[in-house]
């Protein structure tokens, strides 16, 4: 699944999980004590997913989540196009995130 390869990938994804097509990424500040992302750092995610064609909402008890719900009919292409949208969109923030961190 493309968003379990997000969490292998990026240290800021802490969990990804959901059932069917209503999904959840989590972010994490630090991945071992699962501190969670503030809003602010999961909305730079969001903003630049948009900025990438994809409309994502924060979602969890912290507002460091990402949900997606895409609908039953959507075709695969069009599903794997949004998905590599949100993961250049981690990508360039965690880039940021560890940039910022050195």
């Amino acid at each position: 699944m493309v968003m379990n390869g997000w969490k292998e990938t990026w240290p800021v994804v802490g969990d990804v999980r959901g059932l069917g097509p209503m999904m959840l990424a989590e972010f994490v500040r630090d991945r071992a004590t699962k501190e969670p992302s503030t809003p602010d750092e999961t909305l730079q995610i969001v903003r630049q997913a948009v900025a990438n064609g994809v409309v994502v909402m924060r979602a969890g008890l912290y507002s460091n989540g990402l949900r997606l719900l895409p609908p039953l009919t959507m075709p695969e292409d069009m599903l794997r196009e949004g998905l590599g949208a949100i993961g250049r969109a981690i990508e360039t923030v965690s880039t940021r995130f560890a940039a910022a961190s050195v």
